[in-house]
C-alpha cells in the first residue's frame, strides 16, 4: 500500500471513532496502562507544543475512573461504598511510563493527596531520559513489566488509536505482552473536540505511514482488542 493510501486509512480510522463509546470495563482487568500524553498530570507544558494541557490529566483520570468501576465489580460494591481498603484489595494496578518530568508530576500529585486512588496500586516505570516516544513506552513496558495470562486495559487519546492498535497487534515487533493476554482499549475524547485536535490528526496521518513502512508497526490494526461499543 502506498503512503498516501495509508495516510487516508489512518484518517478514516480516527474519524470513525467519533460518536462511539468505550467498552464496558471487565472485572478481569488487573492492569490499566495509561500511555502518557504531551504534558503532565499537573498540566505543566512539555517541550513539545500542544494546545491541550489536560491531555495527560484526562488520560490518568479516565484510568482512575475505570479502576474504581472495576473495583466495584470485583468487590461486589457500589462506588459510594469504596474506601482505600477496598480499592487496595480489588482495584487494578495503574501503570504509567512517561518522561522524568511526567513521572515526577504524577508522583507529586499522589503524595500530595491530589489523586483519589491508593498509591500502592500505581506502578510508574522509567523511560530513557532523551527518548520518551510511544515506541519507547512499549519497549519499557515489555522490559519492566512482562505480562501474560491476564487482562489489560490500555488508555490513550482517540487520535492516537490507529498507531496504538497497530502496536497492539501481535504481529508488531513492539507488541509487549505474552500469551493469553486479553486487551481492552479506552479512549479519551472520542468526540475529537480537544484543543489542537486537527494538528494531532494531521501528525498521525504523516507519521504512522512512515512507521508502518519502516516495519515498526503492523500493517493492520489489532483484531483481538476490545476497543469500542457503538
Amino acid at each position: 500500500m502506498e503512503k498516501t493510501e495509508i495516510s487516508q486509512e489512518i484518517e478514516n480510522e480516527i474519524l470513525a471513532l467519533k460518536g462511539t463509546k468505550n467498552p464496558e470495563p471487565s472485572p478481569f482487568i488487573k492492569y490499566i496502562w495509561v500511555l502518557s500524553g504531551f504534558n503532565s498530570y499537573l498540566k505543566t507544558p512539555s517541550y513539545i507544543k500542544s494546545e491541550d494541557l489536560a491531555d495527560d490529566y484526562d488520560r490518568i483520570e479516565l484510568g482512575i475512573s475505570l479502576a474504581k468501576r472495576i473495583a466495584t465489580l470485583r468487590g461486589s460494591a457500589v462506588l459510594e461504598d469504596l474506601n482505600e481498603g477496598l480499592l487496595k484489595r480489588f482495584g487494578p494496578k495503574i501503570v504509567y511510563n512517561g518522561s522524568v518530568r511526567q513521572n515526577n508530576d504524577l508522583r507529586s500529585a499522589i503524595e500530595q493527596g491530589e489523586i483519589d486512588y491508593p498509591k500502592e496500586n500505581f506502578i510508574i516505570l522509567p523511560l530513557p531520559p532523551h527518548n520518551t516516544n510511544t515506541k519507547e513506552q512499549f519497549l519499557s513496558f515489555k522490559k519492566e513489566l512482562p505480562l501474560d495470562h491476564t487482562s489489560v486495559g490500555v488508555i490513550t487519546h482517540a487520535f492516537h488509536y490507529p498507531r496504538i492498535s497497530r502496536m497492539l497487534n501481535p504481529k508488531s515487533p513492539l507488541y509487549p505482552f505474552g500469551p493469553n493476554t486479553n486487551l481492552y482499549v479506552f479512549l479519551v475524547d472520542r468526540q475529537l473536540e480537544s484543543p489542537g485536535i486537527q494538528q494531532h490528526i494531521d501528525n498521525e496521518k504523516s507519521k504512522v505511514p512512515n512507521y508502518i513502512l519502516q516495519g515498526d508497526l503492523a500493517e493492520e490494526p489489532a483484531k483481538e482488542v476490545i476497543y469500542e461499543k457503538v
